[in-house]
């Protein structure tokens, strides 16, 4: 592995380094400038002499940039401070021996320690594999200022004076630092019990305020109380894998940030111990000067208490969980064991898809559990009715954290209430339509139906729709679309007028009415659409034409031609001369004299009858009749 220091400075300029690349063992020159060229690979040595190696799959950059000088293009890759750069070479044919490559590397204007990667070898058996290489950039706090270099890549094959060479062109960006903070799912932690599996646990969230394209590893430190601390085995880290299941423990508390994220959490594992004693410990962040992107925010620590279970355990009682506006919910406490002295336990409300008037609490917010008792009196939460349309809305109760007599604890998973509010329970409206299928020109009632009747009026809007066959002058729709039921009735109706067809399409026409934008005292009900049918009263023909022959002679004396014509009753379409058959003669000169007329020339054979005939289903009319 090899380190390169700013202090290797060439003050080069890009042009320099890529000649620096091409004019390498330049004892060798005349020798290549007698070679004949072979095809270069790398773009990064268009136009060399030598055979080079090739570049490919860059990775660990933030930005690719193209700058130009004296008339020639080269590419930058951007790589953060503190980053990993990696890309790949290949040569571009066939070795006969092995070849390693050298690295050099040129500072254009580089102010960063670099580390390289061990430097690569190529074998005659693996020449066409990519092998990698890394540049690891150091991080450098408070130089604010890009950087840029360049590395060069040279192998020799002696035996046959063949010259790889390669160069990569790169500019370090500064990457200020960025505050992290450490927050917490709780500060008390209920002890677990024996052999608990999960065990209790509460979460530790480190959190950045910018994204890093590197793994952020932030280190805690731990206090226990001098007091009331715990002992070692009375607690754990474990990593957060969606849950805190604390499969897996960490030996260190540390939590790490994966780059391209801010947010990084562990938790930490409360385990059962035999003393009765709440313990104490601080948690906070922990010497950062070995993480330098970050550096310490608000806040920085947190003070957790494991609470003994050996203490009776306070539930939460909530009735019911699931409410209607303008009903109640009755609160009350109970406790794992009776308790000699009484206790006063305060609750504490949350909002979800609530707002302070969608309920009344009783203030204040508490139940007391009288001594020699192992339940609380009752209190109820008044439930407002809003009058708005909305869907449901959830609040949540809990046993508060703060005053709790330390006599008791909460109970791990009973100590959190959620409670649903729905809106009332509405009539529903539902359509009907008669009659269904209507003719042309009759009229369709459209019926719109409470499941309940309401004390006022309403008015119940439609939508009116046509469907594929059907266009809006098919039927007449009144104007407002919507229907009134009246006070303390069920129903209510209004009229369509199906319209007869402008032309003749034999088609049945559909249409669907739905309910619009219904008022809030009614629900959709079921069926909220009905599809009406226009019956077609064209009808149709179904009669197929008919040919009359003429122009053929009773009686033939000779060979002589004469013309047949034939007549249909009807215009007719694909009539052609194959469709007529003649026995005894032949035919000639077929002629259309309009869509009804038609002649053919007949020539007998002589000797025989001329039998002249039609081939059946040969034409169609109109109505595709054959």
């Amino acid at each position: 592995m090899n380190v390169f220091h700013s202090d290797q400075r060439m003050n080069m300029n890009i042009r320099s380094l890529n000649k620096k690349c091409l004019l390498t063992l330049t004892g060798f020159l005349t020798f290549f400038l007698a070679t004949p060229k072979k095809r270069v690979l790398a773009q990064d040595c268009d136009g060399a002499i030598f055979v080079c190696a090739e570049l490919t799959d860059f990775d660990g950059h933030h930005g690719v940039y193209e700058e130009t000088e004296e008339g020639e293009t080269y590419t930058i890759y951007q790589i953060e401070e503190g980053a990993t750069f990696t890309f790949k070479v290949r040569l571009p044919s066939a070795i006969s021996e092995n070849v390693g490559f050298t690295y050099e590397l040129d500072d254009l204007d580089l102010s960063h320690v670099i580390t390289l990667s061990s430097e690569i070898t190529f074998t005659p058996s693996n020449w066409e594999d990519k092998q990698p290489v890394s540049l690891k950039v150091e991080y450098k706090p408070g130089v604010q200022t890009d950087s840029r270099g360049g590395l060069i890549g040279t192998a020799l094959i002696e035996s046959t004076f063949i010259f790889y060479s390669f160069l990569v062109l790169f500019e370090i960006t500064d990457v200020p630092p960025t505050e992290v903070s450490l927050g917490i799912q709780s500060k008390t932690i209920n002890e677990s019990k024996m052999d608990q599996n999960p065990p209790n646990t509460t979460n530790l969230v480190a959190v950045i305020k910018k994204e890093q394209s590197v793994d952020i590893t932030i280190p805690l430190d731990v206090t226990p109380d001098p007091v009331n601390g715990p002992e070692d085995g009375d607690y754990k880290f474990c990593e957060f894998n969606d849950s805190p299941d604390c499969d897996i423990t960490l030996t260190t508390p540390e939590i790490i940030i994966k780059k391209g994220k801010i947010v990084g959490v562990i938790a930490l594992a409360a385990l059962a111990d035999t003393d009765e004693d709440n313990e104490i410990l601080t948690v906070e962040l922990g010497d950062l000067t070995k993480t330098p992107r970050v550096i310490a925010g608000s806040p920085s620590e947190h003070t957790i208490t494991i609470i003994d279970v050996d203490k009776p355990e306070v539930s939460l009682v909530v009735e019911p969980t699931t409410v209607f506006e303008g009903d109640e919910v009755k609160i009350h406490v109970t406790v794992s064991e009776v308790l000699s002295n009484a206790v006063t336990i305060e609750l504490k409300p949350t909002h979800i898809h609530t707002d302070d008037d969608d309920y009344r609490l009783q203030d204040p917010f508490q139940v007391t559990i009288p001594a020699n008792s192992n339940e609380s009196n009752k209190i109820k939460i008044d439930i407002a009715v809003d009058g708005v349309d909305e869907s449901d809305e959830a609040f949540q109760v809990a046993i508060s954290e703060n005053n709790l007599p330390s006599i008791v604890v909460r109970h791990e998973s009973e100590s959190l209430k959620t409670i649903t509010i729905k809106d009332p329970i509405n009539p529903t409206v539902s359509l009907a339509a008669s009659p269904n299928p209507v003719d042309e020109e009759d009229a369709v009632t459209i019926t719109a139906a409470l499941s309940e009747a309401l004390s006022g009026d309403v008015v119940i809007p439609l939508t009116i729709t046509p469907g594929a066959d059907s266009q809006e002058s098919d039927y007449t729709a009144p104007d407002p679309l919507e229907v009134t039921v009246l006070a303390g009735a069920t129903t209510g109706t209004l009229d369509i007028q199906a319209n007869e067809d402008a032309t003749e399409d034999y088609t049945d026409e559909a249409f669907t009415v739905g309910l619009g934008t219904l008022p809030l005292v009614v629900v959709a009900g079921s069926p909220s659409s009905v599809e009406i049918t226009i019956t077609d009263d064209d009808v149709a023909d179904t009669t197929p034409p008919r040919v009359a022959i003429s122009g053929v002679p009773n009686q033939i004396s000779n060979t002589g031609a004469f013309t047949a014509r034939f007549t249909f009753d009807e215009n007719v379409t694909g009539f052609e001369a194959t469709d007529v058959t003649i026995t005894g003669g032949t035919g000639a000169s077929f002629a259309v004299v309009s869509a009804t007329d038609y002649t053919l020339e007949v020539t007998p054979s002589g000797g025989e009858d001329v039998v002249v005939t039609v081939a059946a289903n040969s034409v169609a009319d109109g109505a595709n009749n054959t």
